[in-house]
Parts: structure tokens; sequence; C-alpha cells
């Protein structure tokens, strides 16, 4: 599969600030779980809206991996460096930032994602509008009625042959 068929299968790449948006939701920083229920939602979040999501932790991880990937959710964890400066870097080598949401409550990095054209949400909003949503157990899959789809199909048919 090409690049360009890529960006047509998934929608709104993001960035996010895992650290910034823990402290914005009801999880807690110091809580080493924490960390593990935020992947769990945020690959929730990715694979329901077929989203790519890129998330960037604060300090060291699992010493075995530095990255991890699951699906189209790929997390890593800054190690020495501030995860700041891990997402200045990623925008800076974004091929279009226009096409990035960065998701923090930071004032520096939102700034400076703004002036290179990423778009910037809120970490409480994201976490208010996307997160709570993910919050119980097992993903249950979204009821689909297929009498509805099927008049939804037919009637754009029996529009088309009574012109």
């Amino acid at each position: 599969m090409t690049i360009e068929a890529l960006r047509g299968f998934f929608r709104v790449p993001y960035l996010v600030d895992g650290n910034n948006l823990i402290g914005s939701s009801n999880l807690r920083l110091r809580d080493p779980s924490s960390r593990q229920e935020l992947v769990r939602r945020l690959s929730a979040f990715a694979r329901q809206r077929r989203a790519s999501v890129v998330l960037i932790f604060d300090g060291a991880g699992d010493a075995a991996r530095e990255v991890l990937s699951l699906g189209t959710l790929k997390v890593t964890c800054s190690g020495a460096r501030e995860a700041d400066t891990v997402i200045r870097e990623q925008i800076e080598r974004a091929g279009n930032p226009r096409d990035w949401i960065l998701v923090t409550s930071d004032r520096a990095l939102r700034s400076f994602a703004q002036s290179r054209g990423v778009r910037v949400m809120d970490s409480r909003q994201f976490w208010q509008a996307k997160m709570d949503k993910q919050s119980g157990g097992a993903e249950k899959p979204e009821r689909v009625d297929v009498d509805d789809w099927l008049r939804y199909f037919h009637q754009g048919e029996s529009k088309d042959k009574k012109r």
C-alpha cells in the first residue's frame, strides 16, 4: 500500500503529550498503571477512528523497548530527554504539519506547534471528548441495523428510477 493510499485510509494523525494528557485526566501520573490505561484507551480510539496516533511519554519506558507499536498507535518514551523536545522533533520532521493534531496543554509546546501550522487540542478537552468514552472494559461493537442500511441504499435507487 502506498503512502498516498494510507493517507486516504487513515484519518487525522494525532501527536499526544502523554504525561500531560494523564495530568488532565482522571488517571494519576504516579500510578504506573496509568500509562497502560492511557495506551489501552488510545489504542481503542485509534482503531475506532482509523486514526494514526503517536504517544510520547516523559522518561524511560520498558527497558526492552523504547518504541512500541500497536496497530496505528506508536508509543515512545523520551528517555533522558524531555518529551517536549521529542515532540518538537516530530513536528519538525512531519511532511505536512497541517495534517496533524497535537494534544497538549503545555503553552510553550502549543505555541511552537501552532507556529508550524499544527492544529492543537487541549488535553482536558481531548480527554473529555474522546477518552472518557473509552473508559469501559472491553470494547463493545457498534450495533449495525442492516435494514436501515438497505433502506438507505435503496432510497437512492428508487429516486433514480423515478427520474
